[in-house]
């Protein structure tokens, strides 16, 4: 049997989600796709530990979760979004590069 968090426990593992989330968000600006799978299994994981000790009796903490689901949601929309664009813009870069080697200058490519 799991044992129930407390209400402070609760929040500050919801801190810590968002947290990673931020961490998240600053890895697909980078470009970094190592660190985005890393850094979203940690949000997964985060998120399954504030799931496995319910039940939550306390409408605070429900609310909570409430937050936090809605916030898991927008974090994986976005995720999956960024990844496209970072898989985008290394496609473009490698196409860049091609040309160059084919072409010479990046000036005569344009």
């Amino acid at each position: 049997m799991v044992e129930s968090m407390s209400h402070h426990e609760i929040e500050r593992e919801i801190e810590l989600f968002r947290k990673t989330g931020e961490d998240l968000a600053a890895m697909l600006k980078q470009g970094d796709l190592a660190g985005i799978e890393r850094m979203a299994q940690k949000h997964d994981e985060s998120f399954r530990r504030l799931i496995e000790h319910g039940p939550f009796t306390n409408p605070d903490d429900m609310q909570l979760l409430v937050e936090l689901k809605e916030a898991v949601d927008r974090t994986r929309k976005s995720l999956e979004q960024g990844k496209e664009r970072v898989f985008a813009k290394i496609v473009s870069s490698k196409k860049k590069r091609q040309c160059v080697k084919a072409y010479g200058s990046k000036s005569r490519v344009l």
